[in-house]
């Protein structure tokens, strides 16, 4: 971005106050795991998962599970909100 921008635009990262808010979020909702707990990564997905997997896999780099979501049933025209 910053090549394309130029010397003249200043590039502001997002990633460290976003880590930190979501660390407050989960200091306060008592939902942060222990330092010493590894957790586990799943991926849904809506599309055939042998599409998606391949994307996923040449992205994430190392084994993963991946579901399907549900089908759900389309809205019928009264039912929407």
């Amino acid at each position: 971005i910053a090549d394309v921008a130029g010397p003249g635009v200043h590039i502001i990262d997002p990633n460290p106050a976003v880590a930190r808010e979501l660390q407050r979020r989960l200091d306060r909702g008592h939902l942060r795991s222990p330092a010493d707990h590894h957790g586990s990564e799943k991926f849904w997905t809506s599309a055939e998962p042998e599409d998606a997997e391949r994307v996923i896999m040449r992205l994430w780099g190392k084994p993963m599970v991946l579901k399907r979501l549900p089908r759900l049933a389309p809205m019928s025209v009264e039912n929407q909100p």
